[in-house]
This record gives C-alpha cells, structure tokens and sequence, in this order.
C-alpha cells in the first residue's frame, strides 16, 4: 500500500510546497491524498496520486481513502453499536504509513475544555489509531485556550512515531515528550537551483492575506484592523514605485482564502500607477516560485512569505498577523524585523524601508541544514524498510 498524506489541499503555496519537497525527497516511494476534483497544482509531481473528494471508486482503491470517508460513519455507529462499529473497524484495510504534514494543524477552540467532543481531533485520533506508523512533519501546536487541550495532543502524540515542530514553543509545551522535536520550517530545505535569477528585477512581492477567511486566527479580532492594514500596503507600495521605479506585485499565496479580494481592494487605492502593479494568484508552484525568486524585495504577511524571502535571500518586511510567525522568527532568525498586523497603520512610511531584512548567508545556511531534520523520522523508517524488503 501507498503512502497517504494528510494536510491542507486547497491550492496554498505554503502546504503546496511541503508536499512538493515531501515527494522530491522520496522519488521512489508513491503517496496518496485527497483534495478537490479541480486541483490541478500537484500535475508536475510523478509519484503522487491525487483522488478527489467523493470520487467512490478512489475511495474504494485505497484503504487510507476508505478510512477517511468511514470516520463520520464509524463515530456515529460507535456510539450506538459497538458490535458493528468495531466489524467495520476490522473491514477497513490499516494504513501502512500517515504523514500529517502542515502548519496551523493543532489549533484548538475557544470554547471546548474537552476535545474528544469535536469533530477535528476525533478524527485525528481515529487516524492515528488505524494507521500502524504515523509522523507529524512542519507543524506548531495551538492556538490553545485550556491546560486540559495540551494534555489531550500528548496523550496522542504518545501513539506516534515522531512529532517534529517547527518552534521551540511548541516544543516546549511537551516537555516530557522523547518523541516530539523541533526544526526549521520545512520549506527552508526547498532545493532552488532552477530558479535561481543572476540579476533580481526591481519588483516588490507583496503576499497579501485577507485576515477575514484566515481559518488559524479568530478573524473577528483584526477585521477592524483590514482597512488600514490594506491602506498602509497601498501606501508603501506608492512608494516603492515612486522611490525605485520599480513595479509591484500584489500575490494571493491561497485564493481558497480569499486572498485575492484583498489584492484586489489595495489595487483599487492605488492611483496614477496601476500600470506598475500587477495581480497574482498561485496555482502553478514553478511560477509562484519564479516570480519570488525574481523578486528584488518581500512583503510577506503570509508566514511562507516570509520563509521563501528567507530562502531566497531576498530583503523581507514581515507583517505578523499570528503568533505563530512570531515564535518561528525567535527560533530561527531573531534578526528578522516584523510589525505585528495590528501595528501596520501605524508606520511611517517614509522608514518603511528599515523593516526590509536580509539573511545571513551564515543563518541561511544553518537553517537550511536544520531544515532536512524535519525528515530525520520519516528517514529512518524508509531507511528501515528498504533494508526489510531486501
């Protein structure tokens, strides 16, 4: 059987890429997702198979597949007949490997002490169970509300093979953990040979994020900050075309979440220079990458945004609309200058410019190296295995 690979399939360059590298660095293995029938972003990756959500024969072919869509199922029954809950259990083939690869994957509500009542960590735990090996790769843990919401993640962790972070916080929320770890994000170890500029374009990339569909914040909290958060971006994006006559591009990362529609209101408050800005959505992950790495600057709200500036070397203003952002910058670059959203109106945009950071080639390098340990845990068990079936 396959590999399946659970995460966020919704065209966003950031978990785009962690599958990308994921299948780049295991070319002979073959993994398996789910995502929506019109995906077409994953074209380019030979060893991945894609069955879209609802296609009956899929779901029929892969015991992983018929695992995810038994779960609601399985749940309901569980409670009424235990008999028959635990008969469908034994008719669904177990998964061999479960990759669960992302970022904001362990947030947990506001309003729930007990995470068994809701539907997302059942799942997990219904997951974790079936699968005989399981790996969490790339994530952080939280946003969290209740001491009891931690308990509950380490009593699961517990049943996987190896949970690797990518911030010392979230680590250090599992102190007792020997299986749980930390890295660099897993996108600083992106192999970039092929698009790699000699020269950069006088070009400013500006990921632009619409905090009102943000699924990892409590969006209601920083819809009062849009406007001007949206005000400020046109601003220093007048500037910029002023300044170094050069033009802009304003970049949806994830249009599922409605990025564009904020690309498309900070267009329309630039006046007399729309001939230098440029709209961009990502659905082709060669030309997402090619446009930054082309890029002579980066104004990253979306957290990748900030890590391709990183990999690319490329001067970066970080707009932190999470903590997450925040913990990853104390982890791995504390260099990285970054205005948390909230605070973005209230810079001078004639100093916009001082925010703009490079990396050292030194942290570069490290980071790119501490990167690849993300991996250490899936290495091994292929490292295991390929012995085994010799």
């Amino acid at each position: 059987m396959g590999n399946f690979v659970e995460g966020f399939w919704e065209t966003n360059l950031g978990d785009d890429l962690f599958l990308k590298i994921l299948c780049e660095r295991y070319a002979k293995e073959k993994f398996y997702i789910i995502s929506r029938d019109s995906q077409k972003v994953f074209q380019g990756i030979n060893n991945l198979k894609r069955y879209p959500r609802g296609d009956e024969f899929g779901l029929q072919a892969i015991g992983a597949l018929i695992w995810l869509a038994s779960l609601k199922i399985v749940q309901k029954i569980s409670v009424k007949n235990k008999s028959f809950s635990q008969l469908v259990m034994k008719l669904i083939p177990r998964i061999e490997l479960h990759i669960i690869i992302g970022g904001s994957i362990f947030m947990c509500p506001k309003d729930e002490h007990d995470l068994n009542k809701t539907e997302y960590f059942s799942d997990k735990k219904i997951g974790v169970n079936l699968a005989k090996h399981t790996f969490v790769l790339g994530a952080n843990f939280g946003p969290y509300y209740f001491s009891e919401q931690v308990e509950q993640y380490a009593r699961l962790f517990e049943k996987i093979d190896d949970v690797c972070f990518r911030d010392q916080y979230s680590r250090s929320l599992f102190p007792d953990s020997s299986n749980i770890r930390f890295a660099t994000d897993i996108v600083m170890s992106l192999d970039t040979e092929k698009y790699n500029h000699e020269k950069n374009e006088k070009i400013l990339v500006i990921s632009v994020v619409n905090m009102e569909e943000k699924g990892d914040i409590d969006s209601s909290v920083f819809s009062k900050n849009q406007e001007e958060y949206e005000s400020k971006l046109a601003e220093i994006a007048n500037k910029y075309i002023s300044e170094e006559k050069g033009k802009v591009i304003l970049m949806s990362f994830c249009d599922a979440q409605k990025d564009y529609l904020a690309s498309n209101r900070i267009f329309n408050k630039l006046k007399d220079v729309e001939e230098n800005v440029s709209l961009f959505s990502h659905s082709n992950i060669d030309e997402s990458l090619m446009l930054i790495a082309k890029a002579d600057k980066i104004l990253a709200t979306r957290f990748h945004g900030m890590i391709l500036g990183w990999r690319f070397k490329k001067p970066t203003m970080v707009v932190s609309y999470s903590e997450k952002t925040i913990q990853v910058i104390e982890s791995s670059n504390p260099e990285q200058k970054f205005v948390k959203f909230e605070d973005v109106g209230r810079i001078d945009s004639d100093s916009y410019k001082d925010y703009f950071t490079e990396i050292s080639s030194s942290t570069q390098e490290a980071l790119i190296e501490d990167a690849i340990k993300q991996f250490w845990g899936l290495d091994l068990y292929f490292q295991k295995k390929s012995n085994f079936e010799r």
